[in-house]
């Protein structure tokens, strides 16, 4: 009888798990800085609801690194309105590398009721060197197939 149960709990909890993951298309990856450009290829990343997703690199290019971690939070809670039991929050950290200079920054979207959950992100970090400031904007588009 045991065996029995430990074995629903243990499949329960198989199911439960996959049932929550997520993913999320990255496309149109570019970076920029002053005249120079770079491009990533296209990303899939898999997300666990309430979980941080693994290191992506969007752009590696000679003296250029940017990689971002996802995390999808929703907000499910029995005692709130039901535009905010319906919203979804994307947090997306980013880590810069240019040149020696490394940056974090962390972006957050949400997105309500029947939004579409597509977005298109546009950052611009500066890094300083003494009185020198490199501006690198960085976009692309990000979606939630449905």
């Amino acid at each position: 009888m045991k065996k029995i149960t430990l074995s629903i709990l243990l499949l329960s909890f198989f199911v439960i798990g996959k049932a929550q993951q997520i993913s999320m298309n990255l496309s149109e990856i570019s970076a920029s800085i002053k005249t120079e450009n770079f491009s990533g290829n296209n990303q899939t990343v898999l997300l666990k609801v309430g979980s941080e997703s693994d290191k992506t690199t969007l752009i590696s290019s000679g003296s250029l690194i940017v990689q971002v971690k996802i995390k999808v939070r929703d907000y499910d809670g029995a005692r709130r309105s039901n535009m905010k039991k319906s919203m979804v929050r994307i947090f997306i950290t980013y880590y810069f590398e240019y040149k020696g200079m490394k940056s974090k920054r962390v972006e957050d979207r949400m997105f309500f009721m029947d939004d579409k959950r597509k977005f298109k992100e546009n950052v611009k970090q500066i890094f300083q060197q003494g009185i020198k400031n490199t501006v690198l904007n960085v976009k692309f588009n990000g979606e939630i197939p449905e």
